[in-house]
């Protein structure tokens, strides 16, 4: 297990095994970006901490051949703007669960998949009180590569969230698999946006999407109530299930107390 937390452009190891090699340039009067260079050598788990303001972090993270990665991360601050970069390489795993409470951010995901058989899973759950913006790239650069891509918020307050998802299949990479799930259940009436994009140059593929912004079904609010629930907390109810589903036990656990400050 590594534990690696950014607080306040400083960098803390609080674990570290031999399977990550990593390197931290901080921002100062040279460097106006901080960023975080990490090489993965082996089968291990990362837990990412960041909190921080008015900062911007480049995090680049290089997945090595044959190489399962499980990386749980955890954001708050205000004003963030990070870019990560991934490379997996061949027959290498990449599984991300990520939970955002921030007040602001704009975040640009690459996820370039170089290998035969590399795969990256991410899931991102996040409570939009400020304007957020995601853009996720994913380039499919080797035959029988597969991508999953979860996006779900909920927007309270004066948020706008926004969802940009784009992934890219090249002509010749055969049997790869692509999925977009992006969900916004928006509780005001700001505009949020969704834009899924697939550009896909091969015929032998799999490719799935899907888009959604509103509220929760009429038939699932219905159902609760139905069983003596009150629809307020009919809603709560619904809200946290989509916010935790898809995460581990520990990190629903912790979100959870996230939730309980806008829900209890």
């Amino acid at each position: 297990m590594n534990k690696i937390k950014i607080d306040n452009n400083r960098l803390s190891i609080i674990e570290q095994d031999s399977n990550i090699e990593y390197k931290y340039v901080p921002n100062d009067d040279n460097v106006f970006i901080s960023y975080l260079k990490l090489k993965v050598v082996s089968d291990t788990d990362l837990e990412l901490e960041i909190d921080d303001e008015d900062n911007k972090i480049d995090i680049f993270i290089n997945v090595l051949s044959n190489v399962k990665l499980s990386v749980h991360e955890y954001i708050s601050g205000s004003n963030l703007k990070i870019q990560y970069k991934y490379y997996v390489e061949e027959n290498a795993e990449v599984n991300i669960r990520k939970i955002n409470d921030v007040n602001g951010i704009k975040e640009y995901d690459i996820f370039n998949l170089n290998g035969k058989g590399a795969k990256v899973r991410r899931v991102l759950k996040t409570i939009s009180n400020k304007c957020e913006k995601y853009d996720v790239l994913v380039y499919h650069n080797a035959k029988e590569t597969s991508s999953d891509i979860i996006n779900h918020g909920v927007n309270v307050g004066n948020g706008e969230l926004i969802f940009n998802v784009s992934s890219f299949v090249l002509e010749g990479m055969d049997n790869s698999y692509l999925n977009q799930n992006n969900r916004i259940i928006n509780l005001t009436d700001n505009e949020c946006k969704i834009n899924p994009n697939m550009y896909i140059d091969c015929f032998d593929v799999t490719a799935n999407h899907s888009a959604f912004i509103g509220g929760f079904k009429d038939e699932e609010l219905f159902y609760l109530q139905s069983r003596g629930i009150r629809e307020i907390d009919a809603t709560k109810l619904l809200i946290r299930g989509f916010l935790t589903s898809y995460l581990s036990d520990e990190q629903k656990e912790k979100y959870n107390k996230t939730i309980d400050k806008y829900w209890r």
